[in-house]
């Protein structure tokens, strides 16, 4: 069960709100705080890893989107952001594979189609 639902939801939050202005590590500090008291939960590790790929700090936000994505394997955004992370290090396949698996999960979801399609774009 999780402690304090609400707080850590405002933690989240919170971290979003940083993550849009651009300080990224105290993001950071604020979901390393969700995540010691949460650690399933899905939507920290994800925003984890978007202030990580922010930082270009890409192998780190790998792996938070994996951890994401092992707590819950039809959250779409960590999907599409390992999508992202690995269009930046330029490992098109991977990326094709991340975007697919998001279209698998919602085959309208348009950014991934989009993506996929840039994806498959650069590896030729």
């Amino acid at each position: 069960m999780q402690a304090y639902p609400n707080f850590i939801d405002a933690l989240n939050k919170k971290a979003l709100s940083l993550i849009r202005l651009q300080r990224y590590d105290k993001a950071l500090e604020k979901l390393d705080v969700a995540i010691s008291m949460d650690n399933n939960n899905s939507i920290a590790y994800n925003l984890k890893g978007l202030a990580l790929m922010n930082s270009n700090r890409h192998s780190e936000a790998l792996s938070a989107f994996d951890k994401s994505i092992e707590i819950d394997s039809r959250y779409l955004a960590p999907l599409k952001n390992k999508g992202i992370v690995s269009m930046r290090i330029q490992k098109y396949n991977e990326a094709i594979d991340n975007f697919n698996n998001a279209l698998q999960i919602n085959p309208i979801d348009r950014f991934a189609f989009d993506a996929k399609n840039t994806a498959m774009r650069l590896l030729s």
